[in-house]
């Protein structure tokens, strides 16, 4: 059962909030807090100092807000300070043959606005980089390092679940050691794609993501939980075929239930104004972790918000007086 509000706030351990500051982790990060914790109940890798993660989240939240992010946003993304965030990258050749290398581009943009929200959850950044083809993976991945990261041979195909079973869901999560290489922290799994599937077995992700689902939720297994583990999926370029992987993904009766998909806009957005950005960020790093955010459609609130973005600036438009001429 998740703890209470008044069970967090009891949580020995950590310094007393700022009396200047004191409405902000209350009100805000215990609450949202303890919602997500309600909304998670199958979150076994719960951080014991509950209060002290609260008081982490606060001034998160407060930092977000600083950098233009919504109130009610940056209390969500606050929830952050929980996971470890691994990303799995596409670096297939067609991300530098199409589009003249455009989706390279996009991707360094989509990294860079990523480690700026996630270095004020973790300060070492991404906890590990994943590549389809590069053999080798990355840990602690800052804004700082993303031009390096990227500087490199794009070649090969697009094996999305053989990769993430492989480098990921085995050698980070299920084959370490849990007594030298115990996980700390459930983790959200982020791949960055600009095609369909190519290189392995119809199916093979599907399948892949679904035994994992499956191994978790078996009642045997103490140590991660259904919800330990968040899958997103999202793409650059204006590839069709990536709009019919994530289409598949997320309208599956069984997967659908266990991914998120970035199924609106285009990440090349992400940096085009700052509503249309903390959308984007809000989606890419919460959809798999948060039922509310999983149902967000995107594209439609993107062009709620360009609607009113433009009707705002059409009321600011300086009006003249009309007179009427005389005869």
């Amino acid at each position: 059962m998740a703890p209470s509000v008044s069970e967090i706030q009891k949580t020995p351990g950590s310094p007393t909030p700022d009396p200047q500051n004191i409405s902000v982790v209350p009100s805000i990060s215990l609450n949202q807090l303890q919602d997500h914790l309600t909304t998670c109940p199958k979150l076994f890798l719960v951080p014991k100092d509950l209060k002290g993660t609260a008081e982490k989240m606060a001034r998160m939240a407060e930092e977000l807000q600083q950098l233009g992010c919504p109130k009610e946003t940056a209390a969500q993304l606050s929830c952050l300070v929980l996971y470890d965030l691994i990303v799995l990258l596409d670096d297939s050749y067609s991300m530098i043959q199409e589009e003249k290398g455009e989706r390279i581009k996009t991707l360094k943009k989509v990294m860079r606005a990523i480690c700026e929200v996630y270095e004020l959850a973790r300060s070492d950044g991404i906890a590990h980089v994943e590549f389809l083809n590069r053999t080798e993976g990355f840990d602690d991945v800052t804004r700082h390092d993303i031009e390096e990261l990227l500087d490199m041979k794009w070649h090969g195909i697009t094996p999305i679940g053989t990769v993430l079973k492989e480098k990921i869901l085995d050698d980070l999560i299920f084959d370490r050691d849990p007594v030298l290489e115990p996980l700390t922290k459930p983790m959200i799994i982020l791949t960055i794609t600009d095609g369909d599937i190519e290189g392995e077995m119809p199916g093979t992700l599907e399948h892949n993501v679904i035994s994992t689902v499956e191994r978790l939720n078996d009642p045997s297994s103490k140590d991660l939980g259904a919800d330990d583990i968040g899958f997103m999926f999202a793409k650059v370029g204006n590839n069709p075929a990536a709009n019919d992987l994530l289409n598949r993904l997320d309208d599956d009766e069984y997967v659908g239930k266990y991914v998120d998909c970035f199924l609106g806009g285009n990440l090349n957005n992400i940096d085009s104004n700052n509503t249309m950005k903390w959308m984007i960020l809000r989606k890419l790093l919460l959809g798999s972790i948060m039922p509310s955010v999983d149902a967000q459609d995107l594209a439609a609130g993107i062009e709620g918000e360009v609607k009113k973005a433009k009707l705002v600036e059409k009321l600011r438009r300086p009006r003249g007086r009309f007179v009427r001429q005389k005869e």
